[in-house]
């Protein structure tokens, strides 16, 4: 009985860390490509982005948030759906609070 409750709880752990393991992996992966991504194709330098952190939420289920170095305040949310595609999500608006347009917007097309 022992021994099935050990190898029990020791198979939970496996599962438990893996699946843990897989979305540290995901989460980090999708950060690196964005910041290729945003290097790359929208020229931005490196000292442009102050921080970039993947996060996992419902919807969508994997984004990446991006802070400028010149906007420290507004926080850029990125997804690709899985696709390689990167799409700006927010901010859903042009405009800041203070009526000036944010610097990195990028409307839908």
């Amino acid at each position: 009985m022992k021994k099935a409750l050990i190898w029990s709880a020791c198979i939970i752990l496996i599962l438990v860390g893996g699946i843990y393991s897989y979305y540290l992996i995901k989460v980090n992966s999708m950060e690196h490509s964005l910041k290729s991504y945003l290097m790359t194709e929208k020229n931005y330098k490196e000292s442009d982005i102050n921080s970039l952190t993947g996060k996992i939420a419902k919807a969508p289920k994997y984004s990446v948030q991006v802070i400028f170095s010149d906007e420290p305040s507004v926080i850029y949310i990125y997804t690709d759906h899985g696709t390689g595609k990167w799409r700006q999500l927010i901010p859903g608006v042009p405009e800041s609070e203070s009526g000036v347009p944010f610097k990195h917007y990028e409307p839908f097309n």
